[in-house]
């Protein structure tokens, strides 16, 4: 099913309770007009139609709003190492040398 994908894994919940809604439409349909099997089809199956573009819709916005926060976190983690090691880099550098001119050399040295 399309809900086991991390993008659409939030939206699950409310497609089982619509799912559940549309079935229950279904029946209650069903037991109240017994005497027109024609009328039954067509409304039973604008009910399906309804669900199905629904549940589409919300599976379509889920798609296009995820956001993959385990790799967000994973660059923000790789920036701040690169600005730590940046940084021992230039603190080493000025122990070493006394001027910022040297500095520069150090680091892109």
């Amino acid at each position: 099913m399309l809900t086991s994908t991390k993008q659409t894994y939030n939206v699950r919940p409310l497609l089982y309770l619509e799912l559940c809604a549309a079935l229950f439409v279904e029946v209650f349909i069903i037991r109240l007009s017994n005497d027109n099997m024609e009328q039954q089809t067509w409304i039973i199956n604008k009910v399906r139609l309804f669900f199905m573009v629904s549940a589409s819709a919300q599976l379509l916005y889920a798609i296009c709003t995820y956001k993959d926060y385990e790799r967000m976190n994973h660059q923000i983690l790789l920036t701040l190492v690169n600005k730590i090691s940046t940084m021992q880099k230039i603190k080493e550098c000025s122990w070493d040398l006394d001027t910022d001119d040297h500095v520069d050399d150090c680091l892109n040295g």
